[in-house]
């Protein structure tokens, strides 16, 4: 899909259905896949290394590491995140540049 609009179903769906931390994660997930820093010396890049690796604006850095904080709050502290956080990531995902 390189090029292409994201496709948005996914996170709509789930979104949809009051699963905002997966929807989340799908918005940050589709965001990395976009980028040009996938894997590096052979291996795969936590997504902190991809943000660190990648040539990018100060506007869409400042995006993507909100969907990462986001994720790293849900994923690894384990809160649970509501519609708010969801439209807060949407709009991350927006400006990073795929809305």
């Amino acid at each position: 899909r390189a090029g292409g609009k994201p496709k948005a179903a996914s996170w709509q769906e789930l979104a949809a259905r009051a699963r905002y931390s997966d929807a989340v994660h799908c918005l940050l997930l589709e965001a990395l896949q976009r980028l040009d820093v996938a894997t590096r010396q052979g291996r795969a890049l936590t997504s902190r290394e991809m943000l660190q690796k990648a040539r990018l604006s100060p506007q869409r850095r400042v995006a993507l590491e909100e969907l990462i904080l986001a994720v790293e709050r849900s994923l690894f502290g384990g809160a649970a995140l509501g519609a708010g956080d969801y439209e807060r990531c949407l709009d991350a995902f927006q400006r990073f540049g795929y809305g």
